[in-house]
């Protein structure tokens, strides 16, 4: 109960949140089994820690708990309230400066403009997070590039990125994807002005793949991957991608566990709408 509530230090103080997604987050990060977890938030509700906020089915944390979960998990996450330069921290000596590079979840929601690396990081990129395994960036509006933070260098053993509404994105490393060789899970959805017209390579290690209103994707490839590494067991959905024409190479529908394609009109391969259920949402 501790872990499990040490993690909610992460939220500003009165931010709201369910129950099911504060307890699915429990479950991903290895703090609670799936069947404990219900019962795990029913007990931090009895013992006050959360409470309900107003008459709706979300709840709370009441400011001192906030201050409480903040000093519990003192070593495992904090706050950033100033997502500061990732690459070179504005205090270098200080403690924040070096949970930086131990940060394991980073997810970042709107504030964010742009990510640059400095002259002193680009000389030395090799692990700068070294220890990152789940990468989200969503509803960043303003952001334009993420060429020069998704490189596999700087987080070698990412396992899950998610890139999601960011309206004016215009540059991701998609080429550079199967140099992430321990990528298991790729989204991206909802960024209508990606300059996708490299080939989006894949690791073989990838076990979902969610594509969603991404229209400047022409080839998936993974040629590269040889016929003795291919995407086996692969969770697959393509959804509004109007410009996909080809999947190329160790990809093809037997090899898929499920999937769900629709809305790809120049996608030739694949009879549309195929959907083998059960699909990976």
């Amino acid at each position: 109960m501790k872990r499990c509530f040490s993690i909610c230090a992460l939220y500003p103080k009165d931010h709201r949140f369910e129950k099911e997604f504060l307890a699915d987050i429990w479950v991903a990060q290895g703090y609670v089994e799936a069947e404990d977890a219900s019962s795990c938030f029913d007990d931090l509700v009895n013992r006050s820690f959360f409470q309900k906020a107003d008459l709706s089915d979300k709840y709370v944390i009441h400011d001192l708990m906030h201050d409480t979960a903040q000093l519990v998990s003192e070593g495992e996450c904090f706050i950033i309230q100033h997502s500061l330069s990732f690459f070179e921290p504005p205090f270098p000596d200080s403690e924040e400066s070096k949970n930086i590079y131990h940060l394991e979840v980073l997810h970042i929601r709107r504030s964010l403009t742009s990510i640059c690396v400095s002259e002193a990081s680009s000389r030395h990129p090799v692990g700068v997070f070294s220890s990152l395994s789940n990468v989200t960036v969503s509803l960043c509006n303003s952001l334009l590039s993420l060429d020069e933070f998704l490189m596999p260098a700087y987080m070698p053993i990412v396992k899950i990125i998610h890139v999601e509404s960011c309206r004016q994105l215009a540059l991701l490393p998609i080429d550079e994807l199967h140099s992430f060789s321990r990528l298991e899970e790729l989204r991206i959805e909802g960024c209508p002005k990606l300059n996708m017209q490299r080939r989006m390579t894949l690791p073989s290690s990838l076990r979902k793949l969610r594509l969603i209103n991404c229209p400047s994707i022409e080839y998936i490839d993974n040629s590269h991957l040889g016929s003795s590494m291919t995407l086996k067991g692969l969770s697959l959905r393509l959804d509004s991608c109007p410009d996909l024409i080809s999947i190329v190479g160790a990809i093809s529908v037997s090899e898929i566990q499920s999937g769900d394609i629709n809305d790809c009109p120049k996608l030739m391969e694949i009879t549309q709408p195929i959907t083998r259920r059960p699909y990976w949402r």
